[in-house]
C-alpha cells in the first residue's frame, strides 16, 4: 500500500507551503510542505543553500519524506487497513517522525480479530477508542500542546475511522 494521492493533499493542506527555510513548532529548519532540513534552528547558510523552492520541488520532498513515513507502516502494521487508515498513519508519521509507528503500532494492531461471525461492537468500539487515544497523544511539540496539532490528530483520526479527507466529504477537522 502506498501514499495516496487524497493522502498527499490532506497532508499538504495541513503542513501548509513555504517557499524559504523557517523554524516549525518545534524550532527546527524546514522547508516546502514540511520537509526537515535539519533539527535545530534555520540559519543564513540554510537560506542561502536552499534559496527559495517551487510548490513543484516541495511536493517532490512530500512524496520523498512520505515514502520513509509508509514504510514505517508497512513495516509495523500488521492489520490489513484501508487506504483511508494508511493515510492517516503516514501523515502521523509524517508530522511526527517514522519512529512513531512502533508505538502506535500495538495499538492498531491490537485490533480484534474475526469473532463468529464478526467482531464484536463493543470490541470494536473500545479499539476506537485506544487509536483515538494514541493519536491524540501526539499534539505537543517542544513539550507544549498545540491546538494545530489536537485538530490534526483529531483529522487524522476521523480520516482513519471513517474515510474522510476534507471538509466536504465529513472530515470536520480537516483543513481542506
Amino acid at each position: 500500500m502506498n501514499l495516496s494521492a487524497k493522502g498527499a493533499a490532506f497532508i499538504g493542506a495541513f503542513e501548509g507551503f513555504r517557499g524559504q527555510c523557517y523554524d516549525d513548532a518545534a524550532g527546527n529548519c524546514t522547508i516546502g510542505y514540511g520537509h526537515l532540513v535539519h533539527a535545530g534552528r534555520t540559519t543564513n547558510a540554510d537560506r542561502a543553500k536552499w534559496g527559495t523552492i517551487t510548490r513543484a520541488k516541495a511536493v517532490e520532498l512530500l512524496q520523498v519524506d512520505a515514502e520513509n513515513a509508509a514504510a514505517a507502516v508497512r513495516e509495523h502494521i500488521h492489520v490489513p487497513l484501508q487506504q483511508g487508515q494508511f493515510d492517516a498513519l503516514v501523515s502521523l508519521a509524517y508530522n511526527c517522525g517514522p519512529a512513531v509507528i512502533p508505538g502506535v503500532a500495538i495499538v492498531i494492531n491490537s485490533r480484534p480479530r474475526y469473532l463468529y461471525p464478526q467482531p464484536t461492537q463493543n470490541g470494536l468500539a473500545a479499539w476506537r477508542s485506544r487509536v483515538k487515544s494514541t493519536l491524540l497523544a501526539y499534539d505537543h511539540a517542544g513539550g507544549v500542546e498545540l491546538a494545530g496539532l489536537k485538530r490534526r490528530r483529531e483529522a487524522e483520526f476521523v480520516l482513519f475511522d471513517a474515510g474522510h479527507y476534507t471538509r466536504a466529504a465529513g472530515n470536520s477537522y480537516a483543513n481542506a
